[in-house]
């Protein structure tokens, strides 16, 4: 199982990690070198490690997490992402980055419980809003089975 730092065992407090220019690889303290494989996902993984963290897109964003790397600190920059739009996009389809997000593990919510607050006001605010959208049904669906799962209330 997966062991995911507290927010209080983070060396690196938030305000220092967006004041700095580090990476993830900095942050981590923890370089994983050059990839081994030669496919898109492994090299762009390896490369968004390596880039400042602060200049992450909505795609880096769904990226890394989706892989269920860099967690720790990256998602409170995508819950900020998300609370200004819950259905932001990366490259695939509205909604791409808060699916990421919904899908991280129990184990990450019940270790960072203010972020597991700030997920459940976010997943309140698509539950109203998501039968109202025009989302093709399997976005619709996926979104509704996070939803239900909600691993951020068992926190």
């Amino acid at each position: 199982m997966k062991h995911w730092p507290k927010k209080n065992e983070s060396t690196v407090s938030q305000t220092q990690m967006h004041q700095t220019r580090a990476t993830l690889e900095q942050l981590e303290q923890d370089g994983w070198g050059e990839p081994k494989e030669d496919s898109y996902l492994v090299r762009t993984l390896h490369a968004l490690r390596r880039k400042p963290i602060r200049e992450f897109t909505v795609e880096d964003l769904r990226i890394t997490l989706g892989q269920g790397v860099g967690a720790e600190f990256l998602t409170p920059l995508a819950l900020n992402r998300l609370e200004a739009d819950p259905f932001v996009s990366g490259d695939f389809y509205p909604g791409d980055l808060l699916v990421s997000v919904m899908d991280l593990p129990q184990a990450y919510w019940a270790g960072h419980r203010g972020e597991a607050a700030r997920m459940a006001a976010i997943a309140d605010r698509v539950s109203t809003t998501l039968d109202q959208r025009n989302e093709p049904r399997e976005i619709t669906r996926r979104i509704r089975e996070l939803l239900v799962q909600a691993a951020w209330h068992a926190a």
